[in-house]
């Protein structure tokens, strides 16, 4: 005799699928006192990867005295990605700006991307 599925079971299979999507990729900028905070949220891949260095770049030639970005709410940190803020970093250094990291444990950045990039750049 086969089991009998529960609807609550149902919801928790349900529940554990959705949390395993990741969440597309968001910027969110504001600007405050010359600097400029980036909100990063979603996964961030190799497609995506491709929309975080415009943006940070825009900022950089901008000459903004700062660029604080947010990894907080990061589902995933593709190495391109990384690429892509170091790469904002080198530029805002040219324009004599600078680029901080908030990369808290629980994003997803693997062992050689998190050792890499908080060489390079200072984080919080």
């Amino acid at each position: 005799m086969r089991p009998v599925k529960t609807v609550a079971g149902n919801q928790r299979r349900l529940f554990k699928r959705a949390r395993s999507v990741p969440r597309s990729l968001q910027l969110k900028v504001q600007r405050r006192d010359g600097a400029a905070f980036v909100d990063v949220q979603g996964s961030a891949g190799i497609l995506e990867a491709e929309q975080i260095r415009p943006r940070l770049d825009q900022l950089a030639d901008q000459k903004v005295s700062c660029i604080f970005v947010d990894l907080h709410d990061m589902d995933d940190v593709g190495a391109l990605a990384v690429a892509a803020v170091v790469a904002s970093y080198a530029r805002a250094h040219q324009r004599q700006g600078q680029v901080r990291l908030h990369v808290p444990r629980r994003a997803k950045l693997d062992g050689l991307a998190r050792e890499r990039l908080m060489r390079l750049l200072p984080a919080h």
